[in-house]
C-alpha cells in the first residue's frame, strides 16, 4: 500500500479538535486513543507483512494449463493487486488466490503488492509438442520502414488450414481498438512473428513486441510498449478478437481496466508507410446543415440560450497535426459563395453576433474568445448561430476557420429544402458525434458511448457501447402517454449474450425494452412487453449490423418484433416503466449492450411493416411497383375483390368477399416487390403470397392455426386510388396562412368525396377514422381536377391534407404532408 493510501485508509480515525470545554477534553483523550490505535495497526502492518508468502498447487506449466498461487498469512486489512510477467495470464484473482495460465515458454513470475510489501514466485512454462514449424514468409515493413523496393509485401492472404497456424497471421488486418481504428501489419521472419501497428487517430507507424501464437487455442498475443498495453485475441476465421489492457511498468496486472479489440483480413497488402502529415494539409472534410431543432445560444457576445431556436451546423475538420483553431465564423453570403449581406456570426470577435462551437456536447465557448483550443486528426464540431431569422431553404453562408498560423479554411454552404418528417416522428439519434436529433426535446446525455466506424465504413458515424455505456433520453413512452409506439435502429452486437439492451425504459415491471433476450427458448433479438413479449425468436450474428424494430400497440394488445425482413407478432401489452428512455442499458436492472448503433428512431405510433421496410431502406419510399391496383380474390374458394393503393410509400387496401358483401378494411400490409402481406383483422386472418406476372399466389392462417391457399389476379376493369393525387408548392406554413392544394381525382368516386386537413399523428387509410379526426373539409363534387384553399391550423406541428373517394365508409386515396411552424 501506498503511503498516501495508508493516510487516507487512518483519516477516519483522526478526531477534529475543538475549542469547547468539556468537548475539547474529550477530543483531547480521543486523539490520544486514536494515536495508540494507529500505532497498533502499523506493529500489525509490520508482522503481517513479515508473515506472508506465496505458495503454489504446481511450480511447472505446460503452454495452456492453469495453477493456482495462494496468498498466505494476509494481514486482516490490506490492499492486494497480482500482477504477472509475459510467460503468465492471469485468468481470475481475488484478495487470497490467483489462478494463473501458461501462455509461453519460459520462466514466468507471479508477484503479490500487498499493503507496503512486494511478493514474489516463480513457475516454469514448458512449450507443448508442436508440429514443424512452417515456412518463414518475408517480413512486413520495420518501424521505421525502408524503401519499398527493400522489402517485398507480404504474400498475398490465403485462407487458413482447419488448424490454424502462425503463417496464416500474416498479412494486413484492419484493427479497432476500444473505437480506435488502423492498420495490423503482421509478419514472420525466421519462425518468429513481427508485426506494427497504425492508428487513425495517431499518423504513426509503431513497433511491437513480444509477439507471440499458441496454435493449440488459436491465440495471438503481444503488447504495443509506445502506450503501455498487452493485447490478447483468438484467431477464428478472418477475424481476430479479444481484450486489451493498460499497465503500468512490463507486467500484467489483474486490476488494470481492460477494453475490447477486434482485426479482420484488409483487402490491402501491407505497403509503404502513410504520408506524412506536413504532406497533407488542413481541410474542411464535411460541412453540412442540421436544421433549426435547438437554442443553445443567444444574440451577440450571449453564448447561453435565449429561447429561440439556432441555425444548426456539423463541421468536421481534418487537421493532420496539431493546430491552434483561433475562431470560426459563419458569414452571409450570395449564391457564388462569396460575403454579401452583412450577417456574421463569430466565435472570437466581439462586435459580430455570438456563434456557439461544441465538441461531444459541450459548449467550448460560453462567449466570444480568444482561441478556441487545439486540435488534431479529424475533428467533428457542432455550430449554433442565434436565427435572427436568416436561416432560410435557398440561401447561403460562408464558413471561415482561422488557426494560429494565419491559414484561413473556407467552404460556402447552401439551406436545401427540408424534407418532411416522417408522420410521428418524435426522437431521431444520428449517433455520429452529436449524438442525436430530439424532435422538440432536450438533447441525449452520453454516458461514455465513444464514435466508431458506422455501417457504411464512415469514421465516427456511430456510438460504440461497451458494456458499461448508454444513453439517456429525457422522452416519455410509457403506453398511459403513448398506446403505440415504435422503436427502430441499426445495430452491430459484439456479443449474443442475454440479456442486453438496445433501448428500454424498464423499472423492474412488464415495461417496454427492444433488446437480445433468452427467455422466450431461444437466444437472440427480442421486443419484451410482459405480456405477449417476442423473444429471442432471431439468433443474432455477432460482428454483423441488423436492423431491429419494435412496434407496441396498446390498444390493439399487439407486439411485432422487426428484424431485417424478418417480422413476428403476438398479442400483447405493456405497462408502465420509467419516465425517460435508455439506450444501451436497463435502467431497472442495469442490464448493458455491448456493441455499436448507428441510428435510432422512435415514433409515437405503431409503423406498418411495409413502413419499417421503408425505413430500413429497403422499400423505396415512392410507389410500391406492381401492386396498387384492383384484384380478384379468391381465398378457400371465397371469391370477391381487394383493393390496394399507395400513398408515399405506405400501403393501404380493403376485401370485399361476395358472401359477406361489405368492404373491410386491411392491415399490416407489405409488399418487398416479390411478397405482399397482409392482415385482415376481422376474422384474424394473416395472408402471405408471392407475385408472378399479373397474379399472386400464397396461403392463409386464422388465428395462427390452418393454412388455406388464396389467389388474387389483376382487375382489367379498374386501378384503385391511381386516378388521385394531391400537391402543394410548400411544405411549410404559419399559423392562419392560407393553404393551396393541387388536386386530381377519378369521376368514379361518389359527389361527396372530400379533402380535409388531418393530424399526422392519425393512421392513414381508414375514411371513419379520418372523418374523426378532420380539422376542416371541403366535398370535391365530381371534380376531377383543380385546386382548394385551407386555413392552417393554429396550433404548431404536422398535418397531412387527405383526399377520400366517398363520405359513407370510404377510403383514403391519397394525401400530402405540411408542417404549421412558428419559426421561419
Amino acid at each position: 500500500m501506498k503511503p498516501h493510501a495508508l493516510s487516507r485508509l487512518f483519516t477516519g480515525f483522526v478526531p477534529v479538535n475543538s475549542t469547547r470545554g468539556a468537548l475539547a477534553s474529550n477530543n483531547q483523550t480521543g486523539s490520544h486513543w486514536s494515536s495508540l490505535f494507529l500505532l497498533l495497526c502499523l506493529m500489525l502492518f509490520s508482522f503481517s507483512v513479515n508473515a506472508a508468502r506465496l505458495e503454489l498447487d504446481r511450480k511447472e506449466l505446460l503452454v495452456g494449463e492453469v495453477t493456482t498461487v495462494h496468498l498466505k498469512g494476509k494481514p486482516f486489512i490490506a490492499l492486494v493487486d497480482w500482477k504477472v510477467s509475459p510467460e503468465l495470464e492471469i485468468i481470475d484473482s481475488d484478495n487470497d488466490h490467483a489462478q494463473v495460465r501458461g501462455v509461453r515458454e519460459g520462466s514466468g513470475s507471479v508477484t503479490c503488492e500487498m499493503n507496503l510489501s512486494v511478493h514474489s514466485i516463480e513457475i516454469k512454462v514448458r512449450a507443448a509438442a508442436k508440429p514443424t514449424p512452417p515456412p518463414a514468409y518475408a517480413p512486413p515493413l520495420a518501424s521505421p520502414p525502408p524503401q519499398a523496393s527493400a522489402s517485398p509485401p507480404p504474400p498475398a492472404y490465403q485462407a487458413p488450414a482447419r488448424a490454424a497456424s502462425q503463417s496464416s497471421l500474416v498479412g494486413t488486418w484492419r484493427i479497432n481498438a476500444n473505437g480506435y481504428t488502423g492498420k495490423l501489419e503482421l509478419g514472420s521472419t525466421q519462425g518468429m512473428l513481427i508485426g506494427r501497428v497504425w492508428f487513425d487517430a495517431h499518423n504513426v507507424w509503431e513497433p511491437l513486441e513480444e509477439l507471440y501464437f499458441d496454435d493449440a487455442i488459436g491465440e495471438l498475443s503481444f503488447t504495443r510498449p509506445g502506450a503501455n498495453q498487452s493485447y490478447r485475441g483468438r484467431l477464428q476465421q478472418d477475424t481476430l478478437e479479444g481484450k486489451f489492457n493498460q499497465w503500468s511498468g512490463r507486467d500484467y496486472s489483474a486490476n488494470a481496466p481492460s477494453y475490447a479489440w477486434s482485426a479482420s483480413r484488409s483487402n490491402a497488402t501491407a505497403s509503404a508507410p502513410p504520408p506524412q502529415a506536413a504532406a497533407r494539409p488542413a481541410a474542411i472534410a464535411v460541412l453540412g446543415w442540421q436544421g433549426m431543432d435547438q437554442d443553445k445560444v443567444g444574440d451577440w457576445g450571449n453564448g447561453r440560450p435565449n429561447g429561440t431556436p439556432d441555425g444548426g451546423f456539423r463541421l468536421t475538420l481534418d487537421l493532420p497535426d496539431k493546430q491552434v483553431v483561433t475562431s470560426i465564423s459563419l458569414w452571409s453570403a450570395n449564391d457564388k459563395g462569396e460575403k454579401a449581406g452583412g450577417h456574421v456570426w463569430h466565435s472570437k470577435t466581439g462586435s459580430y453576433w455570438m456563434l456557439g462551437v461544441f465538441r461531444d456536447g459541450r459548449q467550448i465557448n460560453p462567449s466570444h474568445v480568444a482561441s478556441l483550443g487545439e486540435f488534431s486528426g479529424k475533428v467533428v464540431l457542432d455550430l449554433y448561430a442565434n436565427s435572427s431569422g436568416r436561416f432560410n431553404p435557398g440561401q447561403t453562408f460562408l464558413l471561415e476557420v482561422e488557426t494560429a498560423d494565419g491559414k484561413v479554411l473556407t467552404q460556402a454552404i447552401q439551406i436545401e429544402k427540408a424534407a418532411a418528417r416522417p408522420a410521428g416522428l418524435i426522437a431521431h439519434l444520428t449517433m455520429d458525434g452529436r449524438v442525436m436529433e430530439h424532435v422538440g426535446g432536450t438533447p441525449a446525455r452520453n454516458n461514455g458511448a465513444q464514435p466508431t466506424t458506422d455501417r457504411q465504413g464512415r469514421e465516427g458515424g456511430a456510438l460504440l457501447f461497451d458494456g458499461k455505456s448508454y444513453l439517456e433520453l429525457d422522452l416519455d413512452i410509457n403506453p398511459a402517454k403513448r398506446p403505440q409506439l415504435t422503436i427502430a435502429a441499426w445495430v452491430r452486437a459484439d456479443s449474443d449474450q442475454p440479456t442486453q439492451q438496445v433501448a428500454s425504459h424498464d423499472n423492474g415491471g412488464y415495461d417496454r425494452s427492444l433488446n437480445i433476450d433468452y427467455r422466450g427458448g431461444g437466444r437472440g433479438w427480442s421486443v419484451f412487453a410482459g405480456s405477449g413479449a417476442v423473444l429471442g425468436v432471431k439468433p443474432v450474428r455477432v460482428g454483423e449490423w441488423a436492423f431491429v424494430a419494435g412496434v407496441w400497440d396498446q390498444s390493439a394488445r399487439t407486439v411485432r418484433l422487426h428484424v431485417d425482413g424478418d417480422v413476428f407478432e403476438k398479442s400483447g401489452s405493456s405497462g408502465d416503466g420509467t419516465a425517460n428512455l435508455r439506450i444501451g442499458m436497463n435502467p431497472g436492472y442495469g442490464e448493458y449492450f455491448k456493441g455499436a448503433m448507428d441510428e435510432l428512431w422512435v415514433f409515437d405510433r405503431a409503423l406498418a411493416p411495409n413502413e419499417i421496410a421503408a425505413l430500413r431502406g429497403d422499400v423505396p419510399a415512392a410507389a410500391s411497383p406492381g401492386i396498387a391496383g384492383t384484384w380478384n380474390i379468391n381465398a378457400n374458394n371465397y371469391s370477391g375483390k381487394l383493393e390496394l393503393s399507395e400513398r408515399a410509400g405506405q400501403l393501404s387496401g380493403r376485401v370485399w368477399f361476395d358472401v359477406h358483401r361489405n368492404w373491410e378494411e386491411l392491415r399490416d400490409i407489405s409488399f418487398d416487390g416479390r411478397e405482399l402481406r397482409f392482415l385482415r383483422p376481422s376474422h384474424s386472418q394473416r395472408y402471405t403470397g408471392t407475385l408472378a406476372g399479373d397474379q399472386v399466389h400464397g396461403s392463409f392462417d386464422q388465428g395462427g392455426s390452418g393454412a388455406w391457399k388464396w389467389t388474387i389476379t389483376r382487375a382489367a376493369d379498374a386501378k384503385a386510388g391511381s386516378e388521385a393525387s394531391l400537391s402543394l408548392s410548400r411544405d411549410r406554413y404559419a399559423p392562419g396562412d392560407a393553404i393551396v392544394v393541387n388536386f386530381k381525382a377519378s369521376a368514379d368516386y361518389a359527389d361527396n368525396a372530400w379533402i380535409g386537413i388531418i393530424p399526422s399523428r392519425v393512421p392513414h387509410g381508414s375514411e371513419a377514422e379520418n372523418d374523426r379526426h378532420d380539422l376542416s373539409y371541403q366535398y370535391l363534387k365530381k371534380r376531377t381536377s383543380g385546386s382548394m384553399t385551407f386555413i392552417a391550423p393554429k396550433e404548431a406541428g404536422d398535418y397531412d391534407l387527405r383526399m377520400h373517394d366517398t363520405d359513407n365508409n370510404g377510403r383514403e386515396v391519397a394525401s400530402v404532408t405540411f408542417r404549421v411552424s412558428t419559426t421561419p
